[in-house]
């Protein structure tokens, strides 16, 4: 077992038997909200993934902003719901963490179009899917950080998860 620091947590990789290659194993113990203390978070989407997340994001006390265009449907709804909602151009220029939680049909013209003209070197830039990488609907410059943060279940699971303490599986 190899054990390696991470910004956000310690990771251990363990070999695969069926692929040879390796993967990492998180445990609760291994992970830490610290270095997001001082960071600000931004969701860009507020539908099925991202109004658990940005919900969740919140009531651990984390500065965050939910970033949607001027015309989304959902933006009187995160008002609502008490959260910071500005444009995507403003929340991935003012943010340190930006998670695309869009669908596929919308991801690669919102990164494309209000994205990716505001990152900046050393930004973290997650998705909770790889599709959009793996399609090549989007190539995030190699001075951005990129992560997946894919639960296994659809987002009020999540958030029903969450408010009941305790979690679901993710890749």
């Amino acid at each position: 077992m190899v054990t390696c620091e991470t910004p956000f947590m310690t990771t251990c990789s363990l070999p695969s038997k069926q692929t040879g290659l390796s993967r990492t194993l998180y445990r609760d113990d291994a992970v830490s909200l610290e270095p997001l203390l001082n960071k600000r978070v931004a969701i860009i989407g507020y539908g099925n993934q991202g109004r658990p997340k940005s919900l969740n994001l919140h009531d651990t006390g984390l500065e965050m902003v939910v970033g949607l265009r001027s015309a989304s449907a959902n933006r009187a709804l995160a008002q609502a719901d008490g959260l910071t909602v500005c444009g995507i151009e403003e929340a991935v220029a003012q943010s340190d963490v930006v998670m695309l939680l869009l669908p596929d049909a919308a991801i690669a013209s919102v990164y494309e179009t209000y994205v990716r003209p505001n990152l900046r070197p050393g930004q973290y830039l997650g998705f909770c899917h790889g599709l959009a990488l793996l399609a090549g609907w989007i190539d995030p410059p190699e001075s951005v950080n990129v992560f997946l943060m894919a639960p296994k279940a659809q987002g009020k699971g999540v958030r029903a998860h969450f408010l009941n303490q305790s979690g679901v599986p993710g890749l």
